[in-house]
């Protein structure tokens, strides 16, 4: 792989290969890009971010996060706004560093930890609904019906 052996010589060919015709040929593309851990395939993720394929910009998000180039988080703050729920909770997952375990943390003055907060914050508000919601709230109900009595024998 590109960013375990070292090798960079193949890697404009991996990115030029990330704006080809094929949609699945981008996809594996830019999933390639997170084995190259350096600015330039970070810059290529990010700019795979406006991919017209979500799943592409979703995975492009992934990338970003597993090549954990600071440089690379405005990129993830910016999709937040993603028209697609996927690539926002992508961008939410890898801003807090789910998927490297490392956080993007600000790369200059401009991007603020508040600005990265308040975007999340808005991804998040975004999200479709919860369908499953209703019957996760019926289940906890059900086990409140059913809780042990209290010490004082009141069963509150």
């Amino acid at each position: 792989m590109i960013g375990y052996l070292k090798k960079t010589e193949t890697l404009p060919s991996l990115i030029l290969t990330t704006r080809d015709e094929a949609g699945d040929v981008r996809l594996a593309a830019v999933n390639a890009l997170s084995f190259a851990r350096n600015d330039v395939a970070a810059h290529a993720a990010a700019a795979a971010l406006s991919d017209r394929e979500w799943q592409v910009r979703a995975a492009a998000a992934d990338a970003i996060g597993r090549i954990g180039q600071v440089s690379a988080a405005t990129a993830l703050v910016a999709s937040l706004a993603d028209s697609c729920w996927q690539v926002r909770q992508k961008a939410i997952q890898n801003l807090a560093g789910s998927v490297s375990g490392t956080p993007l943390a600000p790369s200059s003055p401009s991007m603020s930890a508040t600005k990265i907060l308040w975007g999340r914050s808005t991804a998040a508000a975004m999200m479709p609904p919860d369908a499953a919601i209703s019957v996760r709230r019926l289940a906890v109900l059900d086990l409140e019906d059913h809780r042990p009595p209290t010490a004082a024998g009141t069963g509150s």
